[in-house]
């Protein structure tokens, strides 16, 4: 309850705006009420054509929505009423309602004191340029061009210091034979074949070295 009557306090000046309200939760949902008459109809006079049943539920709503704001029970009966127009609301409806409203207003106002907040702050200063920028970038890029000869030679000096690697740990790399059925089909060959001209899986496989030859 202490945390009802908490959003009590936070949430009033935040539905201040709104139209008129009732000055007490027992007020409001006499009108509450009045109003589902109206809206529901005959559904509503099926429902609570029994006095007492109808005593019954407004004492309820009473209990469970002491504390609220009025306007926030207003709201959430709205909205109750939006999402399901054929059937009167429940009371647990009516209150889960009625706290996503209050929920939503305290974050509008969040979100309204932080912009306030970021629009206070100083205007950014930007201290590049960006089309100086991208010339620098440009033109170390061009100066970093190689011919091809050059290209040649530092892709031959990458492969020295890849096979050198291979060497150096190949007591620890795990090589994995293809099996007998997945050899190549080609004679002689230990690889394993991985390309065929079939299309149903029942052809011969073949290495892509033994594969052009066929």
């Amino acid at each position: 309850m202490e945390n009802i009557l908490s959003h009590n306090a936070t949430s009033n000046h935040l539905i201040s705006d709104m139209p008129q309200q009732p000055q007490s939760v027992k007020q409001t949902i006499v009108e509450m009420v009045k109003a589902m008459q109206a809206d529901f109809g005959r559904t509503f006079q099926n429902q609570f054509h029994d006095p007492e049943v109808l005593a019954e539920f407004k004492n309820r709503l009473l209990t469970k929505l002491r504390g609220y704001p009025p306007g926030a029970i207003i709201s959430g009966y709205e909205q109750c009423v939006d999402r399901n127009p054929k059937f009167c609301p429940t009371v647990p409806e009516i209150e889960a309602s009625t706290k996503e409203i209050i929920k939503n207003l305290e974050q509008a106002e969040k979100n309204r004191i932080e912009t306030q907040r970021l629009a206070a702050l100083p205007a950014p200063t930007i201290s590049c340029n960006p089309v100086e920028m991208f010339a620098k970038a440009k033109e170390s890029h061009d100066s970093e061009k190689l011919t091809s000869e050059q290209r040649m030679k530092k892709r031959d000096e990458a492969m020295k210091n890849h096979n050198a690697l291979l060497i150096i740990h190949s007591h620890l790399i795990k090589r994995v034979y293809a099996d007998y059925d997945h050899l190549c089909k080609f004679p002689g060959c230990r690889k394993a074949g991985s390309i065929s001209r079939g299309t149903k899986g029942g052809d011969n496989f073949y290495c892509l070295q033994h594969f052009r030859l066929v």
